[in-house]
């Protein structure tokens, strides 16, 4: 089959054909693409957010200091991003690093700007997701993308906001994602729904919170959803832990390396089932 200039057959790699068929498209696409097939590093960049949803993964409609997961406020130090990326050079190499939390832009404007900094060192690209907060305080070309993520009528003002300053800025690789259905996560632990455990399809969508390195995004949140440090502690002793210099040999072989606790943990504890269940609109 021939389009325009370009012969698609069956010798050649999907991944050429959708690069060639992306090129008509404008740049913003093609970023946006590129980000989403490369797969994402999540850093977590705090647990401190200017928003109190119920259905927040990172528990942030809980008060800082009660007798909870949530005792303190944490932001992740530029010497531990810088730490974790020197000891995975390896590993999946063009996958991006996206920074959340909590509310990323709830941190000083110049340390989120460095983070970024350390990332590109590294060779890594940036993805950027903020609910709008104070992100015409940042310099957005220290981001490869940036995603808005929109509550609805709670943070519309802040939304508006933030798309006016890119615009004004000249910056164009970012997307507004609306998030107005909410699972509620408290309810499905309650409920106890099974996961698929290791054969999960967001398993190794490896996360960084502090020191510790998380072989899944829901897992480094599942402790603080059950007050307890069992997970953080058994990866800690596994050696899921940026001070441990073979790092990238045990995510590279993670089937033998994640404690037998967390699967576990994932398998029964875990709001990602196969089954469906009740969603609040707020």
């Amino acid at each position: 089959m021939k389009i325009g200039k370009y012969n698609f057959n069956r010798e050649m790699p999907r991944i050429v054909i959708e690069k060639r068929i992306l090129s008509i498209f404008n740049p913003r696409i093609r970023r946006k693409w590129e980000c989403r097939v490369e797969g994402e590093l999540g850093i977590g960049i705090t647990n401190i957010c200017n928003l109190k949803c119920f259905s927040c993964v990172s528990l942030c409609d809980t008060p800082l200091g009660s007798n909870t997961f949530r005792k303190e406020r944490y932001e992740l130090e530029c010497d531990e991003l810088d730490l974790f990326l020197e000891r995975i050079p390896g590993y999946l190499p063009k996958r991006w690093v996206t920074f959340t939390g909590g509310e990323v832009t709830a941190i000083e404007p110049s340390k989120l700007e460095e983070l970024a900094v350390i990332a590109h060192r590294h060779k890594r690209k940036v993805l950027l997701i903020s609910n709008g907060f104070r992100l015409d305080k940042v310099d957005p070309f220290f981001f490869d993308y940036i995603r808005l993520d929109s509550h609805g009528s709670s943070n519309i003002e802040d939304i508006e906001r933030s798309v006016q300053y890119l615009k004004k800025s000249g910056y164009i690789f970012f997307e507004v994602v609306e998030t107005l259905v909410h699972q509620d996560f408290h309810k499905a632990l309650d409920e106890k729904i099974i996961t698929e455990g290791l054969k999960c399809p967001i398993w190794m969508g490896v996360s960084l919170w502090g020191k510790t390195v998380y072989p899944c995004c829901c897992l480094a949140q599942l402790d603080g959803f059950l007050n307890v440090t069992t997970i953080k502690d058994a990866l800690d002793e596994a050696g899921w832990n940026i001070e441990n210099p073979d790092l990238q040999d045990v995510i590279d072989n993670w089937m033998e390396t994640v404690p037998a606790v967390v699967v576990k943990m994932c398998t029964l504890e875990c709001w990602r089932g196969r089954e469906a269940y009740d969603e609040r609109t707020l």
